[in-house]
């Protein structure tokens, strides 16, 4: 995977644009919300990147999400980085749009397990399929933890991309 050229020029704006992000998740988690609602959120996890070899790799980002609970409706909006941590340059910047449908289980309250598939530009290699599950453990009426597990695999070159995510999420509307 190839980054762009102001990855080298602009890493300072990175954790600016990070912070950014955790202060939008954060602000007003007292006010009620229903599961089905959009929601937002950031990741970052770890995991495996193999192409010709083996190396550990990146995933970090942010979301934006629509999904109604045991309707096998749901759509997510992602955009990040993936990566290598052996060489942060040769990553990727990549944008996401997937189906995801989610599930709730009246015996387990705050639990929603969900399913992911979706398409990937990976910038500077190419167009590239995603797909994970995971689960949203509910913490609060408008922010949950999300667990997750996904694969981007590029088809030119030949790669696959693993990681094992944790976000957080923060729902939007009332």
């Amino acid at each position: 995977m190839k980054l762009c050229s102001c990855w080298t020029t602009c890493p300072p704006s990175i954790p600016r644009v990070a912070g950014l992000l955790l202060a939008l998740v954060f602000c007003g988690l007292a006010y009620g919300q229903e599961p089905d609602m959009p929601s937002m959120g950031v990741f970052a996890g770890a995991g495996l990147q193999r192409d010709v070899a083996n190396h550990g790799a990146l995933q970090a980002g942010a979301t934006f999400d629509l999904t109604r609970p045991n309707r096998w409706i749901g759509w997510s909006l992602e955009g990040g980085y993936a990566g290598t941590f052996s060489n942060f340059h040769a990553g990727s910047a990549l944008f996401s749009a997937n189906y995801l449908p989610s599930w709730h289980f009246r015996t387990l309250p705050n639990l929603y397990p969900f399913a992911t598939a979706g398409y990937t530009q990976l910038f500077g290699t190419g167009p590239a399929a995603n797909f994970g599950a995971g689960i949203d453990f509910q913490l609060r009426t408008k922010f949950a933890i999300r667990l997750e597990a996904r694969d981007y695999l590029g088809f030119s070159p030949h790669q696959h991309n693993f990681a094992v995510r944790i976000g957080f999420r923060r729902y939007i509307w009332d």
